[in-house]
């Protein structure tokens, strides 16, 4: 029998039973923070580990999009995974040859016929000296020029590109160039972006050359944060060890160098690889855009791929043959490469080369060892050239792949070590309502926003700098307003844009139509592109008009492929300091609210605003060149929240259990 309840047990029954319910529906969620918390502390510790040499919060390049000259759109991804690295050989050498005048094969090859210039008797094309095989997007310039380093930097960044290999294989140091490009880099760095480490490749007189760049980089602990360790627990170097002091074998991880056609070594550490598809050596795998076994220039003699060893641009196993301009074009050899290693998934991939440029004309009759025109090399930068003038490749008349190679090159990037954009791992932009006449404090986003986008420039600088010989000077003016930052959202009605400056925006000039643009292109989320005409894939563009402090022009491309637009309407827009605000209706647009993606870009002071290329020479393009930034609005009303498996069961037994206490407690 049981005993009497107490008179007070019966009056507060009620209210315990109540208190003990709130108790069982607070707790799971109290277990659930904890287990969050514990989740985020760990991941912030990992975090801090991870970036120790670093204490900097990192800016992301992963939201960056864009399409190149052939219609190929970059992958979309959220981010990039830590533990496999991409480096690039980098070279330092234009301009430190002392070299009088600069010759140009393609160029030369426009008016003189090849059997002039291979002749090694020639006073018009004399020996021992270097010549480019084409003229490179930012001229035939000086490796120290900080312009053209930061203009690198940039599309490096932009790239993910892990670390940079400076090829000193000859036994000369260029100390002057790598010293300016790591006090460049360490701005970049400083600034948040996980900008690219570094490595030497050394080769002849190896140890010296180790003993050399240890006193004058490694002893003095310059820069050590930009120092490659990558899987390794030391600096890396590519040298002879045999070759190098015992006392700084201790000190770097030594690489031997793996040349094409020497015994492989396990440890090796290859520039170029003739196998098909390429060897692994441990970790690593060698992309290289173009191979040879003998003398670079000798390809020109085997159009059709008729000698074994030599694989121009063009060439693939798909495509067995040399000298076909549309595959030339397209990086077929070089997207071979890639899909082998990536199928091979090594945790290093070891990219020849970005800037070679130039080769020796050889008096023994070699003629040009490591490259010799368009077909035959091995760069990615950017030709000044955007294309060939005909299918013929001995038609010198244009020759150039423009930036093919470089987003060919993210892509491959992207395919290797991108993490998938999965609606799971997608970030959601926040919706708000913006008063254009109002504050820009209403722009207000949390820390990594996928609403905020910023310009991976550091500095708004101008050029001033000899080129690759003394006859050369180059400059080139800063822009007018240099865009640091910009910001996207939307609600029901608008799409609304901000552009930061770092300085007060300046007056727009003599009517100029380059002032503070933004170029944008629309589509729904699940699609990559619309039919609607569009100038290198953007169909709209902000700003060209402007018609008062309060109104500016929306207009779109007219014609296809063409810089030439017609009105849509005008749209409101205010500056306010170094802040522009514009707002678009999405009416105006024919496209949803709900579902839709932007790919856009700003711009100021572009010189040549109908060339693509040349937004990545002047003015001010965020981000530069061809890329465009990518904003996407499905999902961004209502944040989702997701839980793990893990999480929902730890809460199903916490349930349970507390359903047991309280048939235990109330009975």
């Amino acid at each position: 029998m049981k005993p009497e309840k107490s008179f007070f047990y019966k009056r507060n029954y009620g209210r315990r039973l109540w208190l003990f319910f709130a108790f069982i529906l607070m707790l799971p969620l109290g277990i659930l923070s904890s287990v969050r918390g514990s989740a985020a502390e760990k991941a912030e510790r990992s975090a801090e580990e991870d970036s120790t040499d670093r204490l900097l919060p990192v800016k992301s390049a992963a939201s960056i999009t864009g399409t190149d000259a052939l219609g190929r759109r970059l992958k979309r991804v959220s981010g990039y995974q830590g533990e496999k690295y991409v480096g690039l050989f980098y070279f330092l050498w234009l301009g430190q040859q002392n070299q009088k005048t600069v010759y140009d094969i393609t160029d030369i090859l426009r008016t003189s016929a090849l059997p002039q210039l291979l002749d090694t008797n020639s006073d018009a094309y004399p020996n021992d000296l270097t010549y480019f095989f084409n003229e490179p997007l930012y001229g035939y310039y000086n490796s120290a020029d900080p312009f053209v380093l930061r203009k690198h930097i940039e599309l490096f960044i932009a790239a993910d590109i892990d670390f940079l290999v400076f090829d000193v294989t000859n036994g000369i140091y260029y100390d002057e160039v790598w010293r300016q490009m790591l006090a460049v880099l360490e701005e970049y760095r400083l600034a948040g972006w996980n900008a690219p480490k570094i490595a030497f490749f050394t080769n002849t007189n190896s140890g010296e050359a180790v003993r050399h760049l240890y006193t004058a980089l490694y002893r003095k602990v310059l820069y050590p944060e930009l120092w490659f360790y990558g899987p390794y627990d030391k600096p890396l170097i590519i040298a002879r060890e045999e070759e190098v002091p015992a006392a700084l074998r201790e000190f770097f991880c030594i690489r031997p160098p793996q040349w094409p056609l020497e015994e492989p070594q396990e440890m090796g550490f290859p520039y170029m690889d003739l196998s098909k598809p390429q060897k692994r050596y441990t970790d690593l795998i060698n992309v290289s855009v173009c191979q040879f076994s003998g003398p670079c220039s000798d390809g020109v003699s085997v159009p059709k791929g008729l000698k074994e060893g030599y694989y121009g641009r063009g060439y693939s196993a798909g495509t067995p043959e040399n000298g076909t301009v549309r595959r030339i074009l397209e990086g077929k050899n070089f997207q071979e490469q890639w899909e082998s290693a990536i199928q091979a998934d090594p945790q290093m991939i070891f990219v020849t080369g970005w800037n070679e440029w130039i080769a020796q004309k050889s008096a023994e009759g070699y003629g040009w060892i490591d490259t010799f025109n368009t077909e035959w090399s091995r760069d990615i930068e950017m030709t000044k050239d955007r294309d060939y003038a005909s299918d013929d490749p001995e038609d010198y008349t244009r020759q150039g792949y423009g930036d093919n190679y470089y987003l060919q090159m993210i892509n491959a990037i992207r395919e290797y070590k991108g993490e998938d954009l999965t609606e799971e791992k997608d970030s959601f932009p926040e919706r708000k309502t913006i008063d254009i006449a109002g504050s820009p404090e209403q722009w207000t986003f949390e820390a990594g926003s996928p609403n905020v986008f910023y310009n991976i420039a550091v500095k708004n600088t101008a050029r001033d700098f000899a080129g690759a010989s003394p006859e050369l000077h180059y400059t080139q003016a800063a822009a007018e307003n240099f865009i640091t930052e910009l910001r996207v959202t939307h609600d029901d009605t608008n799409l609304y844009f901000y552009l930061q400056t770092e300085e007060d925006i300046r007056p727009r000039r003599n009517g100029a139509s380059n002032w503070m643009n933004l170029f944008f292109s629309v589509c729904e989320k699940s699609r990559d592109k619309t039919k609607a005409a569009s100038w290198e894939g953007f169909q709209y563009v902000l700003n060209r008009m402007p018609v008062s402090e309060t109104l500016t022009s929306l207009e779109r491309v007219r014609r296809d492929g063409e810089y030439v637009f017609e009105s849509v309407q005008n749209v409101a827009c205010s500056v306010q300091g170094n802040v522009m605000q514009i707002a678009v209706p999405f009416e105006a647009l024919h496209i949803p609210a709900q579902d839709f993606r932007i790919d856009f870009k700003a711009a100021d002071s572009v010189e040549r605003e109908d060339d693509i290329m040349d937004y990545y020479v002047s003015g001010c393009a965020v981000p530069l060149g061809r890329l465009t930034y990518s904003y996407s609005a499905a999902g961004s009303a209502v944040a989702k929240t997701r839980l793990s498996l893990a999480e929902r069961i730890l809460l199903a037994i916490a349930g349970l259990m507390l359903m047991g206490a309280a048939a235990a407690f109330l009975y």
